[in-house]
């Protein structure tokens, strides 16, 4: 059969594998593209190796760290000494261009535990060696492309070459929006949006979570052992609550607006949002009118259905 892009990996009785794997037995396979949630996820993964491995070789001192997801990209954070200009960037982008059209076979190890552990300490990398060592299993899978060898939570491509479809955009002070299709986009790399104000929110979320000194979830699972996630919970919650005690602050002094619009997928908290921002507007003298969609649902006899015949709460209709 003829697939509309490269395939990434694939579902082998219902499981994900890398093409890398061997098919010991009669099997039931369906091949992964960047066009579906699981193959779109693999396509992610190759390509933070891939920009892993360019910085590597064009600035072998610099450190990449994947921070934030954004819509349809990721951002990348540089550790370094000193802010890089577009040029430097620019050679990012040729090292990246010329693995991918080397097509560089992306290889899969799999190695006990203790030796994960003990190459990432080696590494000084100890937020990864403590995600290794939280991992039940008695071996780890690593992946290695060329001289880089590194951790990526999932499977991986066979090659570079599958991974061509992405933009590199610099957003300055050493960060990095890699920019790739999702499983809606057919393929085509969207332009690049600048959401500015999540990443500016995503930064001070990261500046608060360093000053409480859980910045990683292998600090989470720190303080669950020693029986402190309770006071974590709460702190989180207090600092949620001053988040919006701002917001409104801010809103209630601006005439202008007239309504606030909260938007998010089903139990992300909208509604708590809502009723808590409402309580505040009434404190700054506002007199808010309240309106959740959940008020505005189908009866379950006009409710829409999705393929496999269940309600469909996220559609529009």
């Amino acid at each position: 059969f003829v697939m509309d892009f490269p395939a990434v990996g694939a579902l082998v009785n219902n499981k994900t594998v890398s093409l890398t794997d061997r098919a010991e037995k009669s099997c039931h396979i369906k091949f992964l593209d960047l066009t579906s949630t699981t193959g779109n996820r693999i396509y992610t993964a190759g390509l933070k190796m891939i920009f892993e491995y360019a910085v590597k070789k064009v600035f072998p001192e610099v450190k990449v760290a994947f921070s934030y997801s954004l819509p349809k990209g990721i951002i990348a954070e540089l550790e370094y000494d000193k802010h890089l200009t577009n040029d430097d960037v620019n050679l990012i982008r040729k090292a990246m261009a010329t693995a991918v059209s080397n097509n560089l076979p992306i290889e899969k190890l799999i190695v006990k535990n203790a030796d994960g552990i003990a190459y990432y300490e080696e590494l000084r990398n100890y937020v990864k060696a403590d995600n290794i060592r939280n991992i039940i299993d008695s071996t780890v899978v690593l992946y290695r492309l060329d001289d880089l060898i590194n951790y990526y939570y999932c499977e991986m491509p066979y090659s570079t070459g599958v991974i061509n479809k992405y933009e590199v955009r610099y957003l300055g002070k050493n960060l990095i929006a890699l920019n790739f299709p999702n499983e809606c986009d057919l393929g085509t790399t969207p332009e690049y949006v600048n959401y500015k104000g999540i990443i500016d929110s995503y930064c001070k979320g990261k500046e608060w979570l360093e000053t409480m000194k859980v910045p990683y979830i292998n600090d989470v699972n720190r303080e669950i052992i020693k029986g402190k996630i309770s006071n974590f919970i709460k702190s989180c919650e207090l600092n949620f609550n001053l988040e919006i005690n701002e917001a409104a602050k801010y809103i209630s002094k601006n005439s202008n607006i007239k309504c606030v619009m909260i938007a998010g997928p089903s139990t992300s908290g909208k509604t708590t949002v809502t009723k808590r921002i409402a309580n505040y507007f009434e404190i700054y003298g506002l007199d808010p009118i309240v309106i959740t969609i959940d008020d505005y649902f189908h009866l379950d006899s006009h409710k829409p259905k999705d393929e496999n015949g269940d309600y469909d709460f996220e559609c529009l209709q």
